[in-house]
């Protein structure tokens, strides 16, 4: 597995409208698996996500915040007991192309070798979700389990 995955997608939206739905609690569990992601966007502020059972299963640090551009946070995966003890690195880069946005999604696991394996195909689903949700205004429907 990849020490640092990468994910890029352009998405019809503006950078504000991006970050908005990166740092909402409200719009975040429309589109990141029915969570909450909460914090007051500071850097050296804690952050957390809450499921839709009010139990805190993610939670880091705000590294950097350059709104409505960059954010970077720590991240520690909470509601599996295997990966607690690892702590990874997202950082979210928004770059405005004409009408359009490019967003940068990249998770740095050098450190958290089994917190890798865990979100390999998870943010594929996020980003699809995030995507659809600005480009829509409705939430995507969680894809069914390939056969």
């Amino acid at each position: 597995m990849a020490e640092t995955q990468v994910h890029e997608m352009l998405i019809h939206t503006t950078p504000q409208k991006l970050w908005d739905a990166l740092t909402n609690h409200e719009v975040t569990k429309q589109y990141f698996f029915g969570e909450s992601i909460v914090s007051d966007w500071k850097k050296g502020s804690s952050w957390h996500s809450l499921g839709s059972s009010g139990s805190r299963d993610v939670e880091g640090t705000v590294l950097e915040v350059a709104a409505p551009r960059r954010l970077v946070l720590t991240w520690q995966v909470l509601y599996d007991p295997d990966l607690r003890d690892e702590q990874s690195r997202v950082t979210y880069e928004i770059d405005q192309r004409g009408d359009l946005c490019k967003l940068t999604v990249r998770h740095e696991l050098a450190r958290a070798p089994k917190t890798a394996n865990h979100v390999a195909n998870g943010w594929g689903i996020v980003l699809a979700g995030l995507k659809t949700l600005l480009e829509t205004g409705r939430p995507m429907p969680m894809p069914e389990p390939a056969v």
